[in-house]
C-alpha cells in the first residue's frame, strides 16, 4: 500500500475498543476472546467468497500494531505512565524527577537546580550517550 493511502479512515480495521468511562478489571480476560479468534484466523486463514467472480480465496490475517493514547498505553502494555518513575515506553531507563510534596515525577534529562529531594538527585541522563539496559537497571 502506497504511503498517500496510510491511516486513511476506509483503510484502518478497528479491532477492538476499551469502554469508558470505567475500564476493565482484569484487561486480560477482557481481550481474550478477541485475540483467540485472531490466532485462529491466522493459523487457518479466512476463507472469503467473492460472489462476482464465482470464487473464493483466503486471507491471511495479521496483528501489525497496537495503539493507544498515552493513559491507555499504559495500561495495555503494563508499565507506569508517563508521570511514572520510569515513564519512558522504550525502556531507556531515563529516570524521572520528583515533583516535591506529590506522588508524580516528570521527565528530565537534566536534574533540577537546588533538587535534593531523595528520589531526584540522580545524575543528568545523556541522550549522546545511551546506557546498556543491563547496566542501567543494575
Amino acid at each position: 500500500m502506497s504511503p498517500d493511502r496510510w491511516y486513511k479512515k476506509k483503510y484502518i480495521l478497528l479491532g477492538g475498543v476499551i469502554p469508558g468511562p470505567n475500564k476493565p478489571k482484569n484487561l486480560d480476560s477482557f481481550l481474550f476472546p478477541g485475540l483467540y479468534h485472531l490466532c485462529a484466523l491466522m493459523n487457518e486463514g479466512l476463507v472469503i467468497w467473492d460472489s462476482c467472480r464465482n470464487v473464493s480465496w483466503t486471507a491471511w490475517l495479521y496483528l501489525v500494531f497496537v495503539t493507544a493514547n498515552g493513559p491507555g498505553m499504559a495500561y495495555l502494555d503494563g508499565l507506569v505512565n508517563y508521570r511514572g518513575k520510569c515513564g519512558c515506553r522504550i525502556y531507556c531507563c531515563c529516570r524521572g524527577h520528583n515533583k516535591p510534596n506529590t506522588g508524580q515525577n516528570y521527565p528530565a534529562c537534566k536534574r533540577p537546580d537546588n533538587s535534593d529531594a531523595p528520589s531526584s538527585n540522580h545524575p543528568d541522563f545523556s541522550l549522546a550517550e545511551p546506557m546498556n539496559y543491563a547496566e542501567a537497571i543494575s
